[in-house]
């Protein structure tokens, strides 16, 4: 499994990076891959640290659930129900801070305001407070998959498996090998990551929400 992880504290938030939320470009349409958002950034795409997919998404590459991009709403929570692993409640939000801070919440009841910058909704939360999601335990199916976890009270994990696995390996993955007591699902078997730093650049095209990490100017 590949991870990125973020150091923070509480005293003092990362300065050194940027947490960004992609999904439509200049002209209005969806991206849908990640040599399109390489393409998009321009010079910016030299600063980038990695990127991924974040979160799923309709056949028109629509976000399923919530989506925030500086502080903007540009996808509503989604409390109903419906088929498939969003669905399979609890589901989650990631989201950053206006003090760049990564946090993963329970998507029910949770309320989007102000101080709220970036944000994706997906699901199952694999593992919240410590505990596994009931799927964990009765997921069989392997797939490529990604996820986002914060671990202790100091850093936040991104990270996506090399082989196919299931949802109970990547949860224990996250909570008993990294130690993270919170971590959300962000999709499978069309998880992809952009990785300059390992010469990576995943093209599947049809993507709908991905996030990256830039590193500040």
């Amino acid at each position: 499994i590949c991870d990125y992880r973020v150091s923070m504290t509480p005293e003092r938030a990362p300065s050194d990076t940027a947490f960004r939320l992609a999904w439509k470009g200049k002209d209005g349409r969806p991206l849908g891959s990640l040599p399109a958002l390489k393409t998009s950034l321009g010079p910016d795409a030299r600063r980038v640290v990695f990127a991924m997919n974040a979160g799923m998404y309709h056949p028109d590459q629509r976000p399923v659930g919530l989506l925030v991009q500086n502080g903007q709403v540009t996808a509503p929570l989604e409390t109903g129900t419906g088929e498939g692993n969003f669905f399979d409640l609890p589901n989650g939000v990631l989201f950053i801070d206006r003090q760049k801070f990564v946090r993963i919440a329970n998507a029910r009841g949770f309320t989007v305001d102000d101080s709220i910058l970036w944000a994706t909704q997906s699901g199952p939360l694999l593992v919240e407070h410590g505990r596994f999601h009931p799927i964990v335990d009765r997921a069989t199916r392997k797939a490529i998959r990604n996820a986002a976890a914060t671990c202790e009270a100091d850093s936040a994990v991104f990270v996506i498996s090399e082989d196919p696995i299931t949802l109970g390996q990547l949860a224990r993955f996250l909570r008993d090998g990294l130690g993270c007591p919170e971590a959300l699902y962000l999709d499978g078997a069309v998880s992809v990551l952009w990785s300059p730093e390992l010469d990576r650049l995943d093209d599947r095209k049809g993507l709908g929400p991905m996030l990256y990490l830039l590193k500040e100017p």
